[in-house]
């Protein structure tokens, strides 16, 4: 998971209106483990879905030319930026 989160880290970072990227949130409870990543953005892009969908399709695209094997493993919890109403 940390070859995910690294390829995914480095793709949003890339991507123009992302303020940062947190940590990796593992949710263990499930059957399957499921891993969240924590997206600050301009608040204009959180609520334009739309955008947000582009984000993750630019992100995905950018991870599978890199580590295909990556792609999907992560889902973004996009949240706006502190200070910001």
């Amino acid at each position: 998971m940390k070859r995910a989160y690294e390829a995914y880290k480095a793709a949003l970072e890339r991507i123009d209106g992302v303020h940062s990227v947190g940590a990796l949130i593992p949710d263990l409870g499930r059957t399957t483990p499921a891993y969240e990543l924590r997206v600050v953005v301009d608040p204009t892009i959180l609520k334009d879905r739309n955008r947000l969908r582009g984000m993750e399709r630019e992100a995905d695209e950018i991870v599978e030319q890199r580590n295909p094997g990556s792609v999907g493993a992560i889902a973004f919890r996009f949240e706006l930026a502190a200070g910001n109403p």
